[in-house]
C-alpha cells in the first residue's frame, strides 16, 4: 500500500515529536503533505498570543509554504486556512469551508489524491471527510482533556467527535488505548532513533565537570517534580543536577542551589552527547492525570544510550521494569541516584572507585548493554511499518 497521506500535527521542526518522526519515515515511500497547526486554544490578549496569531496569519495568506526548516524530500509543510478559537460554532462552520478549500488546491499541486488522512490534533475534525481521503487516523499521543495549555471542554468534545468518525485510532500509551472503542484503538509504543543515539559524542563543552551528574531534557513544566529536584540537589551536593530545555514553570527553589545547573534548550541531534556524559538519567515527573497517560519519547532514547534511568513511579516505565530504577519520596529518589550509579557494581559510595573493581566494571557494562538492547528494533521505522501493515489490512478488509 503506497497511498499518499496528509497528516495534521503541531508546526513542523518546532520539535521532534512521535507524528514528526513516523510522517519522516513515511515520507520514505509516499508523498506527505503536513499541515501545521490550527491551534489547541483560544488565543488570549497578551503579547505571546498576539505575535502568535500575525504568524499564523501572515503564513495562510501565501499560497504556497516554503519553509526554511529542512524537511524530507517527499513532504510538503501547508499552514492551512483556519480559525485558531477551538469549540466556538461560528469558527467551525467557517473552518468546515476554509480547509478544504485552502487544503485540496495544495494537494492537487502536491499530486496528492485519496489520502490516507492522519489526524494529531482533535481541533482538527472538521477536516475528515472533506478531503477524499480513502481512509481516516486519529493518533493520540497526549491526554488532551489534562495537557496544560488546551481549551480542555472544547477539545475534549471535538476529540470525542473524532473518534466517532474515523476508520482507525492509534495511540502512544497502553493508558490511552482504553479510553477509546477496544475495536478501533490500537496501541503503537513510541519508537527510537536508536543510531542517533547510540553513536558515540565528544563531550559537550558545557557540561560541568568535577562532580557526577543526574542529568534529564525535555521541557521543564508543571509535571516536573521541582520539590523532588530541590529535596535530591540538598541531599546529593557531591553531584550536579543538569537540566536541559524550556523553562515553562517555576523553579525559584531550584536557583539557589549551585550544584543545579540549567543549559537551555538544544537541538535533537545535540542531546545523545549530553547523555552519553552524565552517569544518571532522569524522569522526576509528578503523578497526574497528564502524566499517567503519558510515554515519554526520551525514556527510549534514554536507554538506547546504556546509561541507567531513575525514574519516579509512572506507568510507562513498567514496560522497562528490568532497566529502569523506580523510585517513590525523595529519599528514595536520591538513593537510587546513588544506586544507579554503581549499576551492580561492589563498591562503597565513592563512585570512582568503581572503575578500579573489575567486577563492577562488568557489571556496569552487561546493564548497559542490556538497556541498549532493550529497545534495538523499536525503531521508528518499525513503528511506522506496523502503520501501514495495519492500514493495509484495514483497507482490504473495508
Amino acid at each position: 500500500m503506497k497511498d499518499n497521506m496528509i497528516m495534521f500535527g503541531e508546526d513542523w521542526g518546532n520539535h521532534p515529536s512521535s507524528t514528526q518522526h513516523l510522517a519522516k519515515k513515511f515520507s520514505e515511500t509516499r508523498k506527505v503533505l503536513w499541515i501545521n497547526s490550527i491551534g489547541l486554544r483560544r488565543p488570549k490578549l497578551n503579547i505571546n498570543d498576539s505575535i502568535r496569531v500575525i504568524s499564523k496569519l501572515s503564513k495562510m495568506i501565501k499560497r504556497e509554504q516554503c519553509p526554511k526548516i529542512e524537511v524530507p524530500q517527499n513532504m510538503s509543510i501547508f499552514q492551512a486556512k483556519a480559525l485558531p478559537f477551538p469549540g466556538n460554532s461560528m469558527a467551525r462552520r467557517i473552518n468546515s469551508f476554509l480547509l478544504p478549500n485552502s487544503i485540496n488546491e495544495f494537494a492537487r499541486k502536491q499530486g496528492i489524491e485519496k489520502p490516507v488522512l492522519w489526524i494529531s490534533l482533535p481541533s482538527a475534525v472538521d477536516a475528515v471527510g472533506t478531503l477524499n481521503e480513502k481512509l481516516s487516523i486519529y493518533y493520540c499521543g497526549d491526554d488532551f482533556s489534562s495537557l496544560a495549555g488546551v481549551d480542555h471542554d472544547a477539545i475534549s468534545r471535538m476529540e470525542e467527535e473524532l473518534v466517532g468518525r474515523v476508520d482507525l485510532i492509534f495511540t502512544a500509551s497502553a493508558n490511552l488505548t482504553k479510553k477509546f472503542p477496544s475495536g478501533k484503538a490500537h496501541y503503537l509504543p513510541h519508537g527510537v532513533d536508536y543510531d542517533l543515539f547510540h553513536q558515540k559524542y565528544e563531550r559537550p563543552f558545557d557540561l560541568p565537570t568535577g562532580k557526577p551528574i543526574a542529568g534529564f531534557y525535555g521541557s521543564i513544566s508543571d509535571w516536573i517534580d521541582v520539590d523532588l529536584l530541590e529535596h535530591t540537589a540538598k541531599y546529593l551536593p557531591d553531584w550536579n543536577i543538569v537540566l536541559i530545555g524550556e523553562v515553562k514553570t517555576n523553579i525559584q527553589k531550584l536557583k539557589k542551589f549551585e550544584n543545579v545547573i540549567f543549559l537551555g534548550r538544544k537541538n535533537h541531534i545535540e542531546l545523545p552527547a549530553y547523555v552519553q556524559n552524565w552517569q544518571v538519567s532522569l524522569l522526576p515527573f509528578k503523578r497526574n492525570q497528564q502524566i499517567e497517560f503519558c510515554n515519554p519519547l526520551k525514556l527510549r532514547e534514554y536507554l538506547a544510550v546504556g546509561r541507567p534511568i531513575v525514574s519516579t513511579d509512572i506507568p510507562v516505565v513498567g514496560e522497562y521494569k528490568d532497566h529502569v530504577y523506580v523510585c517513590g519520596n525523595g529519599d528514595d529518589f536520591s538513593h537510587k541516584i546513588l544506586e544507579a550509579s554503581f549499576d551492580g557494581a561492589k563498591s562503597n559510595n565513592n563512585i570512582w572507585r568503581m572503575f578500579n573493581n573489575w567486577e563492577g566494571i562488568e557489571a556496569l557494562q552487561l546493564n548497559q548493554l542490556g538497556r541498549k538492547l532493550s529497545v534495538k528494533d523499536e525503531s521508528w521505522s518499525n513503528r511506522a511499518n506496523e502503520v501501514l501493515n495495519k492500514l493495509s489490512k484495514t483497507a482490504t478488509t473495508s
